[in-house]
C-alpha cells in the first residue's frame, strides 16, 4: 500500500521524474551551456531586452459540482462507459469543456448521496473522519468539520487566492438566538428568536471563503433562504441581497406549491417570504458571475478561486423556461448574447423536468465559462480570463434514477439513462450510484480531447490545488487526497497510477445497507460498514469483464479468486483504519518573501530578488534562499523563468518534471562552492548577464569534472 511519498519523479509536489534514456552529466553540461547562449542570443535579437525572468501568474480556479448527476447525462460520456448507452439531454457546455480538455473515465464520488460527499470534497478527507460519518444535514447541527481541518478554501487562501463559495452546503452549522450565546431550532412558534444579525456558526466565512451565498440545505429543505456571508439575505435576479433583520421578512412555509408553481416547498420550514425555488439557479449563478467581475474590478493583483455547488438537478425539479444572466453588469438581463439559453430547450418540453434541470444546470457553467471568455484578464494583459482559468467539473453522486426514492417522473420513459447503462443509481453502493462525471480544462496546459481512465475520487481536489499552487499538506490534513495534477497535466500517463486503491462509501437511502467500497485496479470490493475489525465482505466485482457488476466473485471456489479476495480484504483494512491514506504532499514554499503566506507579493518579491544579475542565490541553486539546494527551488525557478529559457533545460519542448534532473546537473551542484551570502555585482545590461551565463558555465565544466555521480 501506498503510505509515503513514492520519490520516483518530480512533479509540482515535489516528487522526482523518470528520465527514458538517462543521460551521462559531460552530455547533459554541453546541451545546456553550448545550447542555451545561442538561443538566449537569438532571442533578444527577435524580441528586444526583455528580462529573461517573468513571473507567469497563478490561474483562476473555477471548481463547479453539479448534483444527483450521473455520466450518462453527458454525451461526453456516451463513448466512455461502453455499454451503449446515450444521453438524451443536451449539454453543450459540459460537451465543449471535455473537447477542450481532459475526461476522466473512471471518477468517482466519495459517498453515493450529497451531504458526506460535499464534507469529503471540501477536505479531503474521507467522511469517517468527519464529525458525523453520514454527514450533516441542517442548519440546527454542530458543523461536520472538526475544529483545525483544513478546507480548500483555506488553501487557496494561503495561496493568495480571491475565493468565494455559491450554493448547497450540506455541512451542518447553527443559528444564534437572539441576546445569548446558546443556539436555537427554528420553528413555527420562534422565529422572532433568531438572531439575524449574527453570522451562523459554521459557515463557508470560518472556512476559508472570503465571499459566500449559501443555501445551507440546497434548493430542497429548511431554511428557505440564501444566506450571504453566513447571514440571511432576500435577494433579486440580479444579485442585489437585503439583510434579514427582523421577523416580518421570514415566514413558516408549509409544504406545497406556491406562486404558480415557482416555489415548491417539500417539508414545514422557515424561510424567507420571497423564496423563490425556479430562480435558485440563475440568482446563484448572476452572483458568481460578479464575484468573477468584483475579483478583476477590485482585487485584480490577486486569482480568484470560485467554488460553486449547483442546485441542479436535485428536487423538486422546477426549471426555469428562460436562463438569464446579466454579464456585462449593466442591470439588464436580457442584453443580446446575455442569455445562455441553449437552442430554447430549457424550459417545457425537453422531456422529464429532471432532463430539463440536466440542461438547467449546463446553461449555470455556460454562464460562467462565456464570463471568463468575455472578461480581460487584468493580471495577463492582452488575454481573457479562460486562458488561464483551471475549470473542474464534477458531480457529487450518481444520478436519478428509474427507481429513484423521490418518487418523480423518471428520465427513463425518455429513453435517457442517467447512470450511462451502470447497475443502480443515487443512494446506491452500485457504480451508477458512484460514478461520476469528471472533467478538467486548463488552456495551453491539458491536452484537448484527452482522456484518462486513471482511478478518481472527488475529495482529490484539495491535493490537487496543493499541487498547483505549490503548497505543503500537513500530515494531518487531506488525509485521504491525492494529486491529480502531473495527469492532468499530461505528465503522468494511466500506465503508472496515481492511486493504488480508492474507497468510497455508502451511507444510506433506497438501499439502506450501508457499505464501504474498496476499488484496487479493475476490483470492487463491498464490506459491511460497521465493524472495523473483520467486516462482512457483502461482495467482489471484476469491472474489466463485468461492469454491470452481475456477477458477484465472493463465492468462488477458484483458489486464485479467493487468494485475491483475501489480499484485497486485507488491503481494505490496512487502509480504513490507517490515519492517513494518502502519500504526504511535501511541497515547496512559495514564500519568497517569508510573511508566513503565499501571495503575490512572493511573485513581487521575486522579480526584486531573483532579476537578472539581482545576486547569486539562483546561479547557485538555492532559488529559494532557505541555505540548502533542493525540489523547492527548482519549482521556484520554474515558476519564474521566462519559457525561452526555461523550455530547453532538456530540449524536449515542454516544462516538466525532467527538467529538474539537468537543472540540479548544472545549477544545483554548483552551489557547493559558492556561498549564497556573496551577490553578484549587477552587470549594467541584459547582454551582461549572457556573457555571465558563459563565465558560469565554465565554472559548472570545472566543478562537474570534480564531482563524482548524480545526486539526488
Amino acid at each position: 500500500m501506498q503510505f509515503e511519498v513514492v520519490k520516483s519523479r518530480l512533479y509540482l509536489d515535489g516528487r522526482f521524474a523518470h528520465r527514458d534514456e538517462p543521460r551521462s552529466r559531460e552530455t547533459a553540461f554541453w546541451t545546456r551551456i553550448w545550447f542555451l547562449p545561442v538561443q538566449v542570443a537569438l532571442s533578444l535579437w527577435a524580441i528586444g531586452p526583455i528580462s529573461l525572468f517573468a513571473s507567469t501568474p497563478a490561474p483562476n480556479v473555477v471548481f463547479f459540482m453539479a448534483d444527483d448527476v450521473g455520466v450518462g447525462d453527458y454525451s461526453a460520456y456516451d463513448d466512455l462507459t461502453g455499454l451503449g448507452a446515450t444521453s438524451k439531454v443536451p449539454t453543450p457546455t459540459l460537451d465543449r469543456l471535455a473537447q477542450e480538455g481532459m475526461t476522466f473515465s473512471q471518477a468517482r464520488s466519495t459517498t453515493s448521496l450529497c451531504a458526506p460527499t460535499r464534507y469529503a470534497t471540501l477536505t479531503g478527507n474521507n467522511t469517517w473522519r468527519a464529525n458525523k460519518e453520514r454527514g450533516a444535514w441542517t442548519l440546527h447541527e454542530v458543523s461536520n468539520i472538526l475544529p483545525g481541518q483544513q478546507t480548500v478554501g483555506d488553501l487557496m487562501q494561503a495561496a493568495g487566492y480571491r475565493t468565494g463559495f455559491f450554493g448547497k452546503m450540506h455541512l451542518g452549522g447553527r443559528l444564534y438566538k437572539k441576546n445569548t450565546n446558546n443556539f436555537i431550532v427554528p420553528n413555527a412558534t420562534n422565529l422572532d428568536q433568531i438572531d439575524f444579525q449574527r453570522p451562523f456558526d459554521g459557515g463557508m466565512l470560518q472556512h476559508g471563503f472570503d465571499y459566500s451565498l449559501e443555501l445551507p440545505n440546497g434548493v430542497q429543505g429548511v431554511p428557505y433562504s440564501f444566506f450571504e456571508n453566513d447571514l440571511a439575505v432576500q435577494i433579486d435576479l440580479l444579485g442585489n441581497t437585503t439583510p434579514v433583520t427582523n421577523v416580518s421578512q421570514v415566514q413558516h412555509w408549509i409544504e406545497g406549491n406556491y406562486n404558480l408553481g415557482s416555489t415548491v416547498i417539500r417539508g414545514d420550514g422557515w424561510g424567507t417570504i420571497d423564496w423563490n425555488t425556479r430562480n435558485v439557479g440563475q440568482t446563484l449563478t448572476q452572483n458568481a458571475v460578479r464575484f468573477v467581475r468584483d475579483a478583476v474590478n477590485n482585487h485584480s493583483t490577486d486569482p480568484f478561486f470560485l467554488y460553486y455547488m449547483s442546485e441542479a438537478i436535485h428536487t423538486p425539479y422546477v426549471p426555469p423556461t428562460l436562463f438569464e444572466v446579466d454579464l456585462n453588469g449593466d442591470g439588464d438581463r436580457s442584453d443580446a448574447g446575455e442569455s445562455t439559453t441553449i437552442d430554447g430547450l430549457v424550459g417545457p418540453g425537453l422531456g422529464s423536468e429532471q432532463m430539463q434541470m440536466v440542461n438547467t444546470g449546463d446553461a449555470a457553467l455556460g454562464a460562467l465559462v462565456k464570463q471568463l471568455e468575455e472578461t480581460d484578464d487584468p493580471r495577463n494583459p492582452g488575454h481573457k480570463l479562460i486562458n488561464n482559468t483551471l475549470i473542474i467539473f464534477t458531480a457529487d453522486n450518481g444520478g436519478i434514477g428509474k427507481d429513484s426514492f423521490f418518487g418523480k417522473p423518471d428520465f427513463t420513459d425518455y429513453g435517457h439513462d442517467s447512470s450511462g447503462g451502470l447497475k443502480g443509481a443515487k443512494a446506491r453502493k452500485d457504480e451508477g450510484g458512484l460514478q461520476v462525471p469528471f472533467v478538467a480544462k486548463w488552456a495551453g496546459h491539458i491536452e484537448e480531447g484527452s482522456v484518462s481512465d486513471q482511478l478518481v475520487g472527488t475529495h482529490d481536489l484539495m491535493a490537487t490545488l496543493a499541487g498547483l499552487t505549490g503548497q505543503s499538506l500537513a500530515s494531518d490534513q487531506a488525509n485521504d487526497s491525492f494529486n491529480l495534477l502531473p495527469v492532468i497535466l499530461g505528465h503522468q500517463s494511466d500506465v503508472d497510477p496515481v492511486r493504488d486503491h480508492l474507497i468510497t462509501q455508502h451511507t444510506g437511502g433506497s438501499d439502506p445497507i450501508r457499505a464501504n467500497i474498496y476499488y484496487e485496479n479493475d476490483w470492487k470490493l463491498i464490506v459491511d460498514w460497521n465493524d472495523l475489525v473483520a467486516p462482512n465482505i457483502m461482495a467482489l466485482f471484476d469491472l474489466s469483464t463485468d461492469p454491470r457488476e452481475t456477477s458477484d466473485l465472493k463465492d468462488s471456489t477458484d483458489p486464485i479468486v479467493q487468494q485475491l479476495l483475501a489480499d484485497l480484504y486485507s488491503n481494505y483494512l490496512t487502509v480504513r483504519n490507517a490515519n492517513r491514506a494518502a502519500p504526504v504532499l511535501t511541497q515547496l514554499s512559495a514564500d519568497f518573501n517569508a510573511d508566513g503566506i503565499v501571495s503575490i507579493d512572493d511573485r513581487n518579491n521575486w522579480d526584486e530578488g531573483y532579476g537578472i544579475g539581482a545576486n547569486a542565490y539562483f546561479m547557485n541553486g538555492d532559488a529559494d534562499r532557505d541555505g540548502d539546494v533542493e525540489g523547492a527551488d527548482f519549482l521556484a525557478w520554474q515558476r519564474s523563468i521566462e519559457p525561452i529559457f526555461a523550455g530547453y533545460i532538456d530540449q524536449d519542448g515542454d516544462v516538466d518534471g525532467k527538467e529538474f534532473l539537468d537543472w540540479k546537473i548544472n545549477f544545483a551542484d554548483s552551489a557547493e562552492s559558492s556561498s549564497p551570502t556573496n551577490p553578484v555585482p549587477e552587470p549594467p545590461m541584459l547582454w551582461g548577464s549572457v556573457c555571465c551565463l558563459l563565465f558560469f558555465s565554465s565554472t559548472w565544466r570545472s566543478r562537474q569534472r570534480k564531482d563524482g555521480a548524480l545526486k539526488c
